[in-house]
C-alpha cells in the first residue's frame, strides 16, 4: 500500500469523525455510543465503529492515535502500530 495514500485516507476519515463528533455534541445525541467511521488506510471501508463520548476524545486526545475496527490493523502494518485494543475497536498510533 503507498504511504502517501494511507496518510491520505487517514487525514479524511479523522476529519469525517471530527464532524461527527461535533454534530453529535451540537445534538446533544443521547446515545451512550456514537457512530464513528474506520480509520483504517482501505479506500473503501465501510466499517462503523460505536464509541462513548469519552472513547473517542481519548483517542482525539493523541494527535497521531486513530480508531480501526477489529481486523483492519493488518493494514495498518505500513504506517501504524498497535496501541491499544478491545473487543469493538482497535487504536493504532500512525506515524506523521
Amino acid at each position: 500500500m503507498n504511504v502517501e495514500r494511507i496518510k491520505a485516507n487517514n487525514a479524511r476519515f479523522k476529519d469525517a469523525n471530527e464532524t461527527i463528533r461535533e454534530h453529535a455534541a451540537r445534538l446533544g445525541a443521547e446515545m451512550s455510543r456514537i457512530p464513528f467511521l474506520c480509520e483504517c488506510p482501505v479506500e473503501d471501508c465501510v466499517e462503523i465503529l460505536r464509541l462513548s463520548s469519552d472513547e473517542y476524545a481519548a483517542v482525539r486526545d493523541h494527535s497521531d492515535y486513530y480508531v480501526t475496527a477489529v481486523g483492519h490493523e493488518e493494514n495498518e502494518k505500513p504506517v501504524g502500530e498497535v496501541v491499544s485494543r478491545n473487543e469493538r475497536f482497535v487504536v493504532v498510533l500512525k506515524a506523521a
